[in-house]
């Protein structure tokens, strides 16, 4: 998906398997997911496609961004990680005032603070 609108981060740590990221405040939209690493992601990114395919007060298609980020707690070597996550999907050139309110319940209007996020 090269360039595809992605926030500005700060590459924390580098493994074999991933990155651990800061990104700097900006707007996302998240779902609460709960069950297995798998499962939570697909189904929040389905909620989160309809609310970026028009699922929203203004009827508005959003872009594709990346990255689609999972927030969890999982203990240090990742051997338990806990069941409920976070979904959350960028919203490029948005901010809390900009995001169309979403029609969904379950997705939570911008913005979203910083973090840190894993990135596989």
């Amino acid at each position: 998906m090269r360039g595809t609108p992605c926030p500005d981060f700060e590459v924390e740590k580098t493994t074999s398997n991933y990155e651990l990221r800061k990104y700097e405040p900006t707007a996302w939209a998240t779902v609460q997911a709960s069950g297995s690493y798998y499962k939570a992601s697909s189904q929040g990114l389905a909620e989160l496609l309809r609310y970026t395919s028009g699922a929203n007060d203004d009827q508005e298609s959003l872009p594709a961004t990346k990255p689609l980020t999972l927030i969890f707690k999982a203990d240090e070597d990742f051997s338990k990680v806990d069941e409920n996550f976070t979904v959350a999907y960028y919203l490029a050139g948005k901010d809390e005032d900009s995001a169309p309110k979403p029609t969904d319940a379950n997705i939570k209007e911008p913005p979203h603070d910083a973090g840190t996020r894993q990135q596989e």
